[in-house]
């Protein structure tokens, strides 16, 4: 998320995960853009992952040659109750609201509609700490979310909260041979006795 441009940071490998919808944004860094390098830093990395729905259809420069992922889930659990779950079509209804504080909200409503989920949506920015007056919402009977703003919320709300889990399918390439030579890297080596 943060961590290329904090140089004192001890690294022994460094990926870089780009959304494929956003990208670079307006290319600009920080505060008048959204990167917090330039996007030629990306030559420097060990590998470039980018978190895509389908493929980029025309990659930028620097990504050529990166691995995907992609996140993928279609049950959701209660949030105060997790072990509780229901399958997305339960919530092709009327009634339901979706929350998002996330990096990129769209996405997640996006990803609710491919679902066949009309949901009201409700955009907060990344990293938004939820008050009670962006949960009272007398209307809805469903509110659905990502785990990650189900997190900050707890357990200690109603029973019409619902997120949904998801994994991360990550590129074979990726995946298998390059990550055994991650694991390799990082592993001291043994001293012989």
């Amino acid at each position: 998320d943060d961590g290329l441009q904090h140089y004192r940071l001890r690294r022994d490998v460094e990926i870089a995960v780009v959304d494929a919808v956003r990208a670079y944004g307006n290319g600009w860094l920080l505060p008048a853009g959204p990167l917090r390098e330039p996007a030629s830093r990306l030559r420097a990395v060990d590998a470039v992952v980018v978190l895509a729905a389908e493929p980029m259809p025309a990659p930028l420069p620097e990504l050529r040659g990166a691995f995907t992922m992609t996140l993928v889930g279609d049950r959701f659990a209660r949030v105060d109750d997790p072990l509780t779950t229901l399958p997305a079509a339960a919530f092709a209804r009327e009634g339901v609201h979706a929350l998002a504080g996330i990096g990129h909200p769209a996405r997640f409503f996006a990803q609710l509609a491919a679902m066949g989920i009309a949901a009201a949506p409700h955009s907060f920015g990344d990293h938004h700490r939820f008050v009670a007056g962006d949960l009272a919402l007398p209307e809805a009977q469903a509110i659905l979310m990502t785990e990650k703003d189900a997190v900050k919320l707890g357990t200690k709300v109603g029973d019409r909260y619902w997120c949904v889990p998801v994994d991360l399918v990550l590129d074979p390439a990726l995946a298998t041979p390059w990550l055994a030579q991650v694991e390799t890297r990082l592993r001291p080596e043994r001293k012989r006795q």
